[in-house]
C-alpha cells in the first residue's frame, strides 16, 4: 500500500521572467563567463520548458498516486541570485494559482534555503563572477525564510503511522566574505546544534523521520571533496543517528546520486540534479558541442513510501528530461529502492 509520495525538486534557479517567453534572459556575457567556468551552470538561471515539463511530469505523478498522497519539497536554490525578484517569480512558480507555467499546489511545498539564495541578488556577469555571490543575503530572504531550520512537518500516513520532516540550512554558518561562499561549501554545525535540541530524541515506533538539506553528504568526484566541511559532515552524521532519521533528501551539485549507510556514518541519502535549471544553449546563441554537453540534464526524484507486510519501505523514481530545448522530456531514468526504513 502506498503510504506517501515525495515529489522531491532541487536547484530551480529561477531567475528573471523575460516578457514573451517566460525564460531566463541570457546574454552574451552570461555565455562567455561560463564557457570559461562551466561547472557554475547555476548562473545561467531557468528556462521555460523545463518550469513546464516539471509541472506536466507533477500532474502526471498526482494523476497516479492520488493528490493527498504527493507532497512537494524542495531542497534549495530556489533563485539564481537571491533578489527578492527571483524569490517572488520562484513562490510564484511553486504555489501561484493563475502562474503560467506553475505547478500550482493544494499544499505549500517544504522548503529549505541554499547557498544561491543567500547572495545579495547582483547579476553574475563576467567581471564579477568570483565576486558576485560575495555579501549578506538580499533584502526578502528573511521574508521567505524565516525559520532556519524549518518549523518541523507532521505528514499523517494511511496506516496511522507519521512522516516527520525537518530540514536545515547548509549556508548558515559560512561567512559572506569567504572562500567557503565563493567554493560552494556548506558549513551549518549550529543548525545540526539546534536540531539536536528541538527534535526528541525517543522517535515514536511508527515515526519515520526525513532531514532536508542543500549540501550533499555524497563525496562529490568531479570536485574531489565533499561539499560540506568536515565539522559539519561529522554533526550531520551524530544528527542522523542520534536522532534515528530514515533518510536525507539533498540537492546543490546539479546531479543524482545515492547512498546507504556506511557503516561509520550511518547517513541514508537521495540527492536530486537541477530541476528547471538552462539544461541546453539555443543554437542560434552559437554556442555547440562540446559546450552545451557539459550543462547537466533537469532531474526530479519521485520518492514512494509503501507498507511493506508492516514495514516502511523506501522506493525512488529518478526522472531526467532529455534531448535539447524543447524537444525533451522527463521520462524514468533510474529506480532506486533503499529498502526498509522503519520499522
Amino acid at each position: 500500500m502506498l503510504l506517501a509520495t515525495l515529489f522531491h525538486i532541487s536547484d530551480l534557479h529561477i531567475g528573471d521572467i523575460e516578457p514573451g517567453t517566460g525564460n531566463n534572459p541570457l546574454r552574451d556575457e552570461d555565455i562567455e563567463w561560463w564557457k570559461r567556468f562551466y561547472p557554475f551552470d547555476g548562473y545561467l538561471g531557468h528556462t521555460r520548458v523545463a518550469l513546464e515539463q516539471v509541472r506536466d511530469l507533477y500532474e502526471d505523478i498526482v494523476a497516479r498516486d492520488g493528490e493527498d498522497l504527493v507532497h512537494v519539497v524542495v531542497t534549495g536554490d530556489l533563485s539564481t541570485s537571491g533578489s527578492a525578484q527571483h524569490f517572488d517569480n520562484a513562490w510564484d512558480y511553486l504555489i501561484g494559482a493563475g502562474a503560467d507555467p506553475g505547478l500550482a499546489l493544494p499544499r505549500p511545498p517544504v522548503v529549505i534555503a541554499g547557498n544561491h539564495d543567500h547572495w545579495p541578488g547582483r547579476p553574475c556577469t563576467w567581471w564579477r563572477a568570483l565576486t558576485c555571490m560575495l555579501g549578506g543575503p538580499a533584502q526578502g530572504f528573511d521574508q521567505w525564510f524565516p525559520h532556519r531550520p524549518i518549523a518541523p512537518v507532521a505528514i499523517p500516513l494511511a496506516n496511522g503511522w507519521e512522516l516527520r520532516i525537518d530540514g536545515l540550512d547548509s549556508e548558515e554558518d559560512v561567512h559572506a566574505y569567504s572562500s567557503e561562499r565563493v567554493c560552494a561549501i556548506g558549513r551549518f554545525h549550529s543548525q545540526c546544534g539546534e536540531l539536536m535540541n528541538t527534535i526528541p530524541d525517543a522517535r515514536p515506533p511508527q515515526q519515520i523521520r526525513v532531514l532536508l538539506v542543500h549540501h550533499s553528504s555524497i563525496h562529490d568526484q568531479v570536485a574531489g571533496t565533499s561539499t560540506i566541511t568536515a565539522p559539519s559532515r561529522d554533526m550531520l552524521a551524530d544528527l542522523v543517528r542520534a536522532k534515528q532519521i530514515a533518510m536525507v533528501l539533498t540537492g546543490h551539485t546539479h546531479l543524482y546520486a545515492s547512498r546507504q549507510p556506511g557503516e561509520n556514518d550511518g547517513i541514508r541519502e537521495a540527492r536530486c540534479g537541477t530541476s528547471t535549471s538552462r539544461d541546453y544553449f539555443d543554437r542560434l546563441q552559437r554556442v555547440g558541442p562540446p559546450h552545451d554537453r557539459r550543462l547537466k540534464r533537469n532531474e526530479v526524484l519521485v520518492h514512494q513510501l509503501i507498507d511493506d507486510a508492516g514495514s516502511a519501505r523506501w522506493r525512488t523514481e529518478v526522472y531526467r528530461r532529455g534531448g535539447r530545448g524543447k524537444g525533451g522530456q522527463f521520462t524514468l531514468f533510474d529506480q532506486l529502492d533503499f529498502g526498509v526504513v522503519a520499522p
